[in-house]
């Protein structure tokens, strides 16, 4: 059920659907009580988009964190991507302020973003990320053989007090198809 909640495509879709339908009676038939389903219809849509829209999943809270962590990395604030890194996760935060102050990027950009979640328990709630980054590294000193870089990654992230943080990340072999 949560497809209803993470996308509004889909209500929008069905609604159209059912709407034509209705239009389509109301055509043929030509009765007034076609009229108040149609009106229904549109409430209901309005009601679930609005309802789509209030509620924040928690695969949505994920993007977002990402999103954040890109514009962080754009403006070079390393503590506000450390921020997003499990606080028991010390050798991570060692790791993303070293690479941050010595790899210069201007840009990251995230792809192929799939988020899977363990199923819940009483104690712990956690996600697997797989994503591409790829990273526009500044060049101005020319000391880079490359301007950009693609990097695939496994990010793990558990859910505290309400607020998914970063608790692992690993590389993963850039596989490239096809070429001759």
């Amino acid at each position: 059920m949560t497809w209803l909640l993470e996308s509004p495509l889909p209500t929008i879709v069905l609604a159209v659907l059912v709407e034509t339908a209705l239009v389509a009676a109301l055509v043929i038939t030509g009765r007034r009580e076609v009229l108040w389903a149609i009106a229904g219809v549109v409430a209901l849509t309005a009601g679930v988009l609005l309802l789509e829209r209030a509620v924040v999943t928690d695969r949505e809270t994920i993007e977002e964190l990402f999103g954040r962590a890109t514009r962080a990395i754009a403006a070079h604030d390393t503590n506000a991507v450390v921020a997003m890194v499990d606080p028991q996760s010390r050798d991570l935060q060692a790791t993303v302020r070293r690479v941050l102050t010595q790899v210069p990027m201007k840009q990251v950009e995230i792809t192929h973003l799939t988020i899977e979640f363990a199923p819940a328990t009483a104690i712990d709630q956690t996600a697997t990320a797989d994503l591409v980054a790829i990273v526009s590294l500044d060049n101005s000193k020319g000391n880079l053989v490359h301007d950009r870089a693609v990097q695939p990654a496994r990010i793990r992230l558990r859910k505290q007090g309400g607020q998914w943080l970063v608790t692992s990340a690993e590389a993963r072999d850039l596989h490239v198809r096809g070429g001759s």
